[in-house]
């Protein structure tokens, strides 16, 4: 056969087929990852998916792992904002200036509202979408309903802490060209925000069950959403109680934006009880339960604190009512421990990033019951000496040992533990 006519024939067979094959792969579902809007209602896994995602961008903020401001060398987070700890290597001018005013304002409201709106209008969207879809049963429409109304309530909750009163928006807004005006929304009160999450708890939490299967536990449950509302009628209940004790003025506070009435703090309170008495008589100790390790020593009580939040029995120790996962192998990790491990266990971390204050320690109480003031001198007012810098906390609350890295404290070799229990070595001491 002549070549030069064998090479027309196989060109002609490949034109053929590159035809028919683009005819087929445009006209074949598309597996490329990307889903089009009307093609995730059609999908239960994909409004799922949608659903996790509304997890994990909305509900990342008022972790204990967040860290405001550009430098995390500073570690102010919320320890450091708060009277529990202050951070170690702060660097702003305060610091550095006599004559300087320092504000971590800025770090505060690093969690802007434009942030919390986002997360908003996608739950929004969700539930605008969520009751036009034909693939999922009324129960199933009604329980993913009610963990995405959770998330907003959250989201109101972050912004309510930190704003006072907030735009309350249920539906997402549609912008008309030119018409901008019409996205606008004045403040609510701060009252309002919160009956609003209040009432959002009481309306889906009979929606959710008590508990989830191992492969569920870390959404919202019936408990995670009774908390939210306890919690938030707390606030809303204090904030109320203590209203004539503020100084602030001006507008915001005539019109109500950062400002409830003394009379609203017995209704807050109630609707805290109500909210906490359900947990309380209907799912203790049937959902909750102290988790107790049967030792009396202070040791073994400190490590039963301790091992509330470990890894040991994470997740699966009667008490945690909402819990986020962390896993570095999924890429979920915190940078807690880095920044505040001891110095000899750091790696290449920062390092003893936190340092409670006095006063926090000492708000551990003596296991005799007495306040937890360290005793620094005795009945006659002389000052006491310590054969040891740990004598000073012996007998108190065994909480603080689990909570504190105190001086000379012997803490675990995560490595020599599993065969030799504690390894004690001169790394072991924190001083």
């Amino acid at each position: 056969m002549n070549r030069n006519y064998l090479k027309y024939i196989l060109i002609g067979g490949v034109s053929i087929f590159v035809w028919t094959g683009c005819d087929d792969y445009l006209n074949r579902e598309s597996t490329s990852g990307v889903n089009t809007p009307d093609l995730i209602w059609q999908n239960p896994k994909a409004i799922t998916a949608v659903l996790a995602d509304m997890y994990d961008s909305g509900l990342k903020l008022d972790e204990f792992d967040d860290w405001y401001g550009s430098k995390k060398a500073n570690l102010a987070n919320q320890t450091s904002l708060s009277d529990e700890a202050t951070a170690s290597y702060q660097k702003e001018s305060a610091f550095d200036k006599s004559n300087s005013t320092y504000s971590y304002g800025d770090y505060v409201f690093n969690d802007d509202m434009v942030t919390r709106y986002k997360q908003i209008r996608i739950v929004n969207n969700f539930l605008l979408n969520i009751e036009k879809t034909s693939v999922l049963s009324e129960d199933e429409k009604e329980e993913l309903g009610a963990e995405a109304r959770f998330i907003r309530a959250m989201q109101y909750f972050g912004l309510v802490k930190r704003y006072g009163g907030v735009p309350l928006q249920t539906v997402p807004k549609e912008y008309t060209a030119g018409n901008t005006e019409a996205l606008y929304q004045a403040r609510d009160t701060e009252a309002a925000t919160y009956d609003f999450i209040i009432n959002e708890c009481k309306a889906i939490y009979e929606s959710l069950p008590e508990v989830r299967s191992s492969d569920a536990k870390y959404r919202a449950n019936r408990g995670t959403v009774l908390a939210l509302w306890s919690r938030a009628a707390l606030y809303a209940g204090t904030i109320a109680k203590y209203s004539k004790t503020l100084t602030l003025t001006g507008e915001a506070v005539s019109k109500g934006y950062v400002y409830i009435p003394e009379t609203e703090a017995e209704r807050y309170f109630d609707e805290c009880y109500t909210a906490s008495s359900k947990i309380l008589d209907e799912m203790v100790p049937r959902v909750y339960s102290l988790y107790k390790s049967t030792g009396t020593e202070a040791e073994e009580l400190a490590q039963n604190f301790y091992n509330l939040f470990s890894k040991a029995v994470n997740g699966d120790n009667g008490e945690y009512i909402f819990q986020k996962q962390y896993n570095v192998a999924a890429g979920k990790g915190h940078m807690w421990d880095k920044l505040n491990v001891p110095f000899s266990y750091r790696g290449d971390g920062w390092g003893c990033g936190m340092s409670p204050v006095l006063e926090m320690v000492e708000e551990f109480e003596y296991i005799d019951g007495t306040e937890g003031k360290l005793k620094m001198k005795d009945s006659s007012g002389k000052a006491i000496s310590y054969d040891s810098p740990y004598d000073i906390f012996k007998n108190k609350d065994p909480r603080l040992l689990g909570s504190v890295y105190l001086p000379v404290l012997i803490i675990k070799d995560t490595v020599a533990e599993k065969s030799n229990g504690y390894a004690v070595s001169s790394t072991d001491r924190m001083g």
